[in-house]
């Protein structure tokens, strides 16, 4: 998955600044307090200063740039990110991820779903991530989703007042389906696939032993 930024370094930086905060659901106020908590948190620290450092982050999102160098690091700290990011070198948050996203396929939610995973060190999530590393290297689980969704796209449909409607090959009205229940039908599926991949492995662990 290569860089899908098209934007110089100098119109990456409020773009990035902006983009990733709104990301965290962080307030231009809040964003201010991550960066210059000495300050926020300083009892004897004016309200007319603070608010130029409010005003600091507005400016940030709209061209401006810090002055000081140690500004930089403190909003990668606070935004989750690195340098690379904020100056459109790479879309995901850190090099790292985004390493693993071109390597994996994978979006960068995916990634950072599994990372917490890895990080929250219970015997569940290291059973979850075991049957997620099965999933993958199972070709036939891979094969079974995929001819299932295809099978499912391939029924050609007609897009009526939000809803679509699903004919069989010879254009027969089979039913209709609202983005909602088009998801549940392939989650169904989905969850099928899975039904018969861990029946496959319970089946090949019996036979084995």
């Amino acid at each position: 998955m290569e860089k899908k930024t098209d934007f110089s370094p100098l119109e990456a930086f409020s773009i990035r600044v902006k983009q990733r905060r709104k990301e965290l659901n962080i307030s231009q106020d809040n964003l201010a307090r991550l960066v210059w908590t000495e300050i926020f948190s300083d009892d004897n620290m004016s309200e007319k200063a603070r608010e130029t450092k409010r005003k600091c982050i507005v400016g940030y999102e709209n061209g401006k740039f810090p002055k000081d160098p140690e500004v930089y690091f403190q909003l990668c700290k606070a935004l989750r990110c690195d340098m690379g990011y904020l100056f459109g070198e790479h879309d995901c948050s850190t090099k790292d991820i985004q390493g693993v996203v071109n390597y994996t396929g994978l979006t960068e939610r995916a990634v950072s779903a599994l990372h917490k995973r890895v990080e929250n060190d219970s015997g569940y999530n290291t059973f979850v991530l075991g049957l997620i590393s099965d999933f993958i290297e199972d070709d036939a689980f891979l094969l079974d989703c995929a001819n299932w969704i295809k099978s499912f796209l391939d029924l050609p449909s007609q897009k009526s007042e939000g809803k679509y409607l699903i004919s069989d090959i010879n254009d027969t009205p089979l039913y209709y389906l609202d983005l909602d229940s088009m998801r549940e039908t392939i989650l169904i599926g989905l969850q099928n696939s899975i039904m018969r991949f861990l029946q496959r492995t319970y089946l090949d662990n019996t036979n084995g032993q």
